[in-house]
């Protein structure tokens, strides 16, 4: 007789953590996956009801009631671990798919500390929430091919997927991939402050900023030319656009400002690891 795969039935996914990344990688899975049930929790459990309604899915105030399950999301902060391992660990079995959305934790913690093989790590960022995100990703060797096509086609919609050659390339992007749009949201903070004190109204200056930010995506998305390029379009020499750039490129201290956040970025994730 030939083996079903759990993808054949009916499927159940415990979501541990509902924050903001958390919910934003379930709402994308259930917009591709209408029948699969959703059980979430969270210690609060404020959160974990909050997505449970969006979705569709049950919330649970005891975190025993999450098991048995086929798919559990990991997606608490990863200084709460330790404690999520003492209460659930022997709950886990050999056919539990472990995902994980925790930065600094590695797929071999994972499975010592719990009873499953099966592991993929998602970075995804809040962009996800609009179908506009970018999810990249590291599974163990262990993971079945079925289950990870199967997972990452849940996600297909709302992210662009990018496969990792390692996990150490994981959380060397995870600067730009995840955390990129809080940067780019302290850049628009700081155009948007800019633009408030030149006079514009909340109103119109949010609108510009967010637009400049989309309309540039969209050119870059749609264009062949390459960044650099794109740059100069814009930069005639001896003109406006060419002066700004001239102080952000002073002792290329603007470039070593970015160089210098993406490494601590890097450490950070590498410090949690540690512990």
């Amino acid at each position: 007789m030939v083996p079903h795969s759990i993808w054949s039935f009916k499927m159940r996914l415990s979501v541990f953590g509902c924050g903001n990344m958390g919910s934003a990688v379930v709402r994308a899975i259930r917009e591709n996956e209408p029948a699969l049930e959703i059980l979430t929790y969270s210690p609060s459990g404020s959160s974990a009801q909050k997505l449970a309604k969006a979705v569709k899915g049950f919330q649970q105030g005891q975190i025993k009631s999450m098991f048995p399950c086929d798919v559990a999301l990991l997606a608490m902060k990863p200084q709460q671990l330790e404690t999520f391992i003492d209460q659930t660990a022997e709950l886990f079995t050999p056919q539990t798919v472990i995902v994980s959305l925790l930065a600094g934790v590695d797929i071999a913690t994972l499975q010592s500390k719990l009873n499953s093989d099966q592991v993929l790590r998602l970075m995804p960022n809040t962009p996800t929430l609009v179908g506009k995100g970018i999810i990249t990703y590291a599974a163990s060797s262990e993971m079945k091919r079925d289950s990870l096509s199967k997972i990452l086609s849940w996600l297909t919609s709302s992210a662009k997927i990018f496969k990792m050659k390692d996990e150490d390339q994981l959380n060397r992007t995870m600067g730009v991939s995840a955390s990129g749009p809080g940067l780019l949201f302290e850049l628009a903070l700081l155009f948007y402050k800019k633009l408030m004190a030149d006079g514009l109204t909340d109103k119109d200056a949010r609108l510009m900023v967010a637009e400049l930010f989309a309309g540039s995506g969209e050119l870059m998305l749609g264009s062949v030319e390459s960044f650099e390029e794109l740059r100069n379009n814009v930069t005639s020499k001896g003109g406006v656009t060419e002066a700004s750039l001239q102080v952000l490129s002073s002792n290329n201290q603007f470039a070593s400002l970015i160089d210098q956040a993406l490494e601590a970025n890097y450490r950070r994730s590498q410090e949690l690891l540690d512990k």
